[in-house]
C-alpha cells in the first residue's frame, strides 16, 4: 500500500513502518487494505511493534542482551500508556500519538513481549502446543489488532501463520548462546517431530471449519496455506496466492 494511505501519520513515518514490517514479515502487510480506514494506521503501528519485538532473538547475539532489549519495549510502552513524554524511536512514537490508553490493549501488547521470553532460552523447544498457548506472542498480538480495530482477534490463526510458513529442518540445532527466532525454533521442531505437521495440519484444518470459512482479518494470511495429504503447503503461485485471498473477502472474512 501507498503511504499516503495511513492518515493521520506522515507519509514517511508510514512509509518507515511500512518497510520495517515488510523486511520481518511480508504477509503480514495483506489484510491492511481491508482495514477501515481510521483504525489502518494504528494497526500498521501494532505491526510495526510486533516486528520490532519478535524480531528480537535475530538481532541480539545472546540471550541476555536479548532480555535486555525486551525489558526496554516493556518500559517503552510504559511511557505510551502512561501521561509522560515517550523515547525517541519511530515506533514508540507512532504508537503514542495513535494507541488509545486502554489496560486491555497494554496487556496485550505486554503478552507480545512476555512471549517471547522462551526464544532467549538456551534448549527449549517451542512446540505447536505452546506456541498456540494464550502467552503466545502472536495470539497476544491478535488480540492488539482486535482492539484497535474491533475486529475478531484472530489470534489462534496468527500463530497457525507462523507454524505453517515453517519449513521442517533437521540440520537446524539449538543456538548455544540462548538466542534463536520463532521460525528457527519451530522447524527445528517439526523436522524433530514426524507427526508434528500432521499435527499442524489439523490444527490448520480445524480452524477453518470454526470459523465456517470466514477468517477473522488478523488471520487472513493463514489463506496462503493449504492442507494436502496431512501436509502443510504454501500457496506459491501468484494468481493463486490472489484467488484465495479474493475468495476469503468475498465470504465475509471482514
Amino acid at each position: 500500500m501507498k503511504p499516503a494511505r495511513f492518515a493521520p501519520l506522515a507519509p514517511d513515518r508510514a512509509a518507515y513502518l511500512l518497510n520495517q514490517v515488510e523486511r520481518f514479515e511480508p504477509d503480514w502487510l495483506l489484510p491492511l487494505p481491508y482495514v477501515e480506514h481510521g483504525h489502518r494506521a494504528a494497526w500498521l503501528s501494532v505491526l510495526a511493534f510486533g516486528a520490532e519485538v519478535i524480531g528480537v532473538p535475530g538481532r541480539v547475539s545472546n540471550g541476555m542482551l536479548g532480555r535486555i532489549r525486551l525489558q526496554w519495549w516493556r518500559e517503552a510502552l510504559g511511557e505510551v500508556f502512561g501521561p509522560g513524554p515517550v523515547r525517541q524511536h519511530p515506533v514508540v512514537e507512532v504508537l503514542a500519538e495513535l494507541l488509545e490508553h486502554e489496560a486491555d490493549l497494554r496487556l496485550a501488547l505486554e503478552r507480545v513481549i512476555d512471549g517471547m521470553e522462551v526464544f532467549l532460552a538456551h534448549g527449549q523447544d517451542h512446540t505447536i502446543a505452546k506456541a498456540l498457548s494464550e502467552r503466545s506472542a502472536y495470539t497476544g498480538l491478535a488480540d492488539a489488532l482486535s482492539l484497535v480495530s474491533g475486529s475478531p482477534s484472530g489470534g489462534e490463526g496468527l500463530a497457525l501463520h507462523a507454524l505453517c510458513r515453517v519449513a521442517p529442518d533437521r540440520d537446524v540445532v539449538p543456538a548455544e548462546d540462548g538466542t534463536e527466532t520463532p521460525a528457527r525454533r519451530f522447524s527445528r521442531f517439526l523436522a524433530a517431530h514426524p507427526a508434528a505437521e500432521e499435527g499442524l495440519a489439523q490444527r490448520l484444518s480445524a480452524y477453518r471449519q470454526q470459523q465456517q470459512g470466514a477468517l477473522p482479518l488478523a488471520a487472513l494470511p493463514l489463506r496462503l496455506f493449504d492442507v494436502r495429504a496431512q501436509r502443510v503447503v504454501r500457496l506459491r503461485h501468484p494468481f493463486g496466492q490472489k484467488a484465495a485471498l479474493f475468495t476469503a473477502v468475498l465470504r465475509g472474512r471482514i
